[in-house]
């Protein structure tokens, strides 16, 4: 399905990529590219939104990024993607969702929308 009609929309920055957002799903090389892009889209997080970072950052980036989600009020998720491309391929990939039970229940729905299954069990 093309970008387009799943509702997705580029945009300039990371600003206006958050801009209004619900939801703030992450996935990006490391967890400093994670943090960088939280930074300049600061100014326009909504407070009480959900943060899904679903990037392999490693202990050493977590806490940075977790300090940065309780500065901004954000509801955090650690929730990075597990398994193979033959996974991705079938739709079988696993996330452990790290985080405060109800906020993991309100990630579920981002989770489905992205054909991922999320592990309930951290």
């Amino acid at each position: 399905m093309p970008p387009a009609a799943g509702g997705v929309r580029g945009t300039g920055s990371p600003a206006e990529a958050v801009d209004g957002a619900d939801v703030v799903l992450t996935m990006l090389l490391d967890g400093a590219a994670v943090l960088d892009a939280l930074r300049q889209a600061a100014g326009a997080l909504s407070p009480g939104a959900l943060f899904l970072q679903m990037s392999t950052v490693g202990t050493d980036g977590l806490a940075p990024l977790a300090r940065f989600a309780d500065e901004h009020r954000l509801r955090f998720v650690d929730a990075p993607v597990l398994g193979t491309k033959v996974n991705a391929e079938k739709g079988g990939l696993t996330v452990p969702a790290a985080g405060p039970q109800d906020v993991r229940e309100r990630a579920r729905p981002a989770l489905s929308a992205a054909e991922i299954r999320a592990d309930p069990g951290r």
